[in-house]
């Protein structure tokens, strides 16, 4: 019996970005899991250790950013993690650094374009960093 892969953890606060990605993913044959907010993205992480996080920057309860440095503090492999960030959003290359962004795309994005990124990340032997 083949293992299952690792899910892909989709963080972000507006449905239908988790429903076009869960969606995207799904044709592209990899699960996913979904959190409304960075507190339920960390549960989820915690409990299924995906392969990849998708978060945007800016969510209720636990933002993106303090998302990313408890996966970095506490998973053991990190995920790889791909930031979506609204328009005018930027981030210094250290902070991208330092919490191992393996990409960032910017809202509007392309489905196709951030599909194709995870599924890279999601065959990478380690899934704990690199950059897109």
């Amino acid at each position: 019996m083949t293992p299952r892969p690792a899910p892909i953890l989709i963080c972000d606060d507006e449905a239908h970005i988790r429903h076009v990605l869960t969606v995207k993913l799904a044709e592209a044959g990899l699960p996913t899991l979904c959190a409304a907010d960075g507190e339920e993205g960390w549960a989820l992480a915690a409990a299924h250790r995906p392969a990849v996080v998708v978060t945007d920057l800016k969510m209720p309860r636990l933002d993106g950013l303090s998302l990313a440095r408890r996966l970095r503090d506490h998973l053991d492999p990190t995920p790889a993690l791909v930031l979506l960030t609204g328009q005018g959003a930027s981030l210094s290359a250290d902070t991208l650094d330092d919490l191992t962004v393996a990409a960032q795309f910017g809202k509007p994005f392309s489905p196709r374009e951030l599909v194709r990124c995870v599924r890279e990340l999601s065959a990478a032997p380690s899934a704990s960093g690199g950059a897109a």
